[in-house]
């Protein structure tokens, strides 16, 4: 169930991302670089772009010219791994891919991580372009990755009006609702938090 929710969020990411890109049509320019779908994609993710954020470029040339998209919840090696099996050089992530919300890698490159240091081969050795989408998507309202979990659960057109908010529409949940998401979350299935205003 964790993984078809996951699954699930990153279409609806992709979807959102993909709607945002219009690519020229045949005849005309060559392909986009992954920093031309990156600034289209902040043109029109609706809302007001500030630093500091996660949202940068974490690998690769963002010059290179795109050959596939491929957007991902979190930026495994085993991700990438069938991403560039796909054909696809620009990889737009939720997650860090470098293990630190910040993709800091200084200390791991210095206690010289093999896991860190063959994840990075790989990204070079394949020409990957890899992007972070974490800070704006969950600004946008509806927050994209809640929009996302709540449609993979059925939970669209739920009447809210209880004491606690939820993290889904950000309203007060109705009684029923709230069942639901306990539920949920007592069930090990955990894709659901609620939390006081």
């Amino acid at each position: 169930m964790q993984m078809d929710v996951l699954n699930a969020v990153a279409r609806v990411l992709f979807v959102g991302a993909a709607a945002l890109l219009t690519f020229p049509a045949s005849g005309q320019s060559s392909r986009l670089t992954s920093q031309q779908v990156i600034d289209r994609i902040k043109g029109h993710v609706g809302v007001d772009w500030h630093e500091p954020t996660v949202d940068t470029f974490k690998a690769g040339d963002p010059q290179a010219p795109v050959t596939g998209i491929a957007v991902v919840m979190m930026s495994t090696l085993d991700v990438l791994q069938r991403a560039a099996a796909a054909g696809s050089n620009l990889i737009i992530t939720h997650e860090p891919t470098f293990y630190d919300h910040n993709d800091r890698t200084s200390d791991l490159e210095a206690e010289n991580d093999a896991v860190l240091a063959a994840k990075q081969a790989f990204i070079k050795s394949h020409g990957l372009v890899i992007w972070r989408f974490h800070d704006y998507w969950h600004r946008r309202r509806p927050d994209g990755i809640q929009t996302g979990m709540v449609h993979k659960l059925g939970w669209t057109g739920a009447s809210c009006t209880a004491t606690t908010r939820c993290l889904c529409c950000r309203r007060q949940p109705s009684p029923s609702w709230h069942r639901i998401s306990r539920s949920v979350w007592e069930s090990g299935r955990c894709v659901w938090s609620e939390f006081p205003r």
